[in-house]
């Protein structure tokens, strides 16, 4: 349960100039930590002086959203889905295509 405490302590030890909010944030990155106990080891380890109250909760969203590793596959779904936006942009209301895919133009240039 304290290897967030135990990688805290290690990396400001690492780098002294750095803040404990930015300490907190780089021990976090990518490490699927649960948001309670983000949340609960943000309380105990940062400085409550490094953040203004009213930011806190911005400041553990964005946490959170570090601490997210990427997830290749669910990203691999993604490329398809922004085509069919593309297609669907591309798609007047009476659905004839009003241009052609930027691919499509690059391919004939060269």
């Amino acid at each position: 349960m304290k290897s967030i405490q135990r990688l805290f302590e290690k990396v400001a030890r690492e780098h002294p100039n750095w803040g404990s909010v930015i300490v907190f944030n780089h021990i976090v990155d990518g490490k699927n930590f649960s948001r309670d106990r983000i949340a609960r080891w943000f309380n105990v380890l940062v400085d409550k002086e490094e953040y203004d109250r009213s930011e806190k909760k911005e400041i553990l969203e964005y946490v959170y959203l570090l601490n997210s590793p990427l997830n290749r596959t669910k990203n691999d779904n993604i490329a398809p889905l922004r085509e069919a936006k593309k297609e669907k942009m591309n798609t007047d209301k009476s659905g004839i295509k009003n241009a052609v895919k930027t691919e499509e133009i690059i391919c004939k240039k060269n």
